[in-house]
């Protein structure tokens, strides 16, 4: 038996998607997002704004 699953469309995706810093960089310069360009790696605060500022692109992209 079991409970019933969810349709694949009510479901999220997980993707990994390597982009090089230059790159963020660009972005983060564009959308205003503090980074700190001397450091070793992105704070996790400023990936998980780059994190959604990306999938707000996406979503504008696909409507």
């Amino acid at each position: 038996m079991g409970r019933k699953r969810k349709d694949l469309v009510d479901k999220s995706t997980p993707l990994i998607l390597r982009v090089d810093n230059k790159t963020l960089f660009l972005l983060c310069e564009k959308l205003n997002i503090d980074f700190d360009s001397n450091a070793e790696a992105f704070d996790d605060d400023t990936k998980k704004e780059i994190i959604l500022e990306i999938q707000e692109i996406v979503k504008k992209f696909v409507k």
